[in-house]
């Protein structure tokens, strides 16, 4: 599968053995650019694992539950990649 291009919001990455961070790291290994977050400031240290691989990612702390910190970070991945999944043709 080829996702380069591609923007991805992966939820729940904080833990290195969790599924989240799973996706993050293939899809990130087909080539798309990462979002990623978790309830903790862990998800800095899978932000530093992802980019060591050569990954394009950043990381935010958020709480879904929290709708104000949800839009926030939705707003954060916009200014930093412009979109969402797919670029527009």
């Amino acid at each position: 599968m080829n996702f380069s291009g591609k923007v991805a919001l992966i939820t729940g990455a904080g833990s290195p053995q969790g599924i989240g961070f799973a996706t993050a790291r293939l899809l990130a290994q087909q080539g798309s650019k990462i979002a990623i977050t978790s309830t903790t400031e862990r998800i800095g240290e899978r932000a530093r694992e992802l980019a060591a691989e050569g990954a394009d990612v950043f990381a935010l702390p958020a709480d879904l539950r929290d709708h104000a910190r949800t839009h926030a970070l939705v707003g954060e991945v916009f200014a930093r990649y412009g979109r969402f999944g797919h670029p527009r043709q």
